[in-house]
């Protein structure tokens, strides 16, 4: 891959990661849509979908499937951490 290529590959991990570990710490917060209620984390689980799905057409399978492994990993460790404190 290209420099440029490289960086936003990071840049879309990063959202997605990020996504993923904000979606769980927010799942307690409960939020209006209107007149539904939902967990404030489905806004920032929805943005996971549009990551994984980019990263899937633009790189492949195999490079999504590393994000969720890692994003898996990042869940494990911050849920180490939120245990610790």
């Amino acid at each position: 891959m290209s420099k440029d290529k490289d960086f936003i590959f990071i840049c879309f991990c990063s959202v997605f990661i990020g996504s993923l570990v904000i979606s769980g710490v927010l799942a307690s917060k409960i939020i209006a849509l209107g007149e539904i209620y939902v967990p404030a984390g489905v806004l920032a689980y929805a943005v996971t979908f549009t990551m994984t799905d980019t990263i899937g057409e633009v790189w492949g399978k195999k490079y999504a499937q590393q994000v969720v492994i890692a994003g898996l990993l990042t869940l494990i460790v911050v849920l180490l951490l939120i245990y610790l404190a």
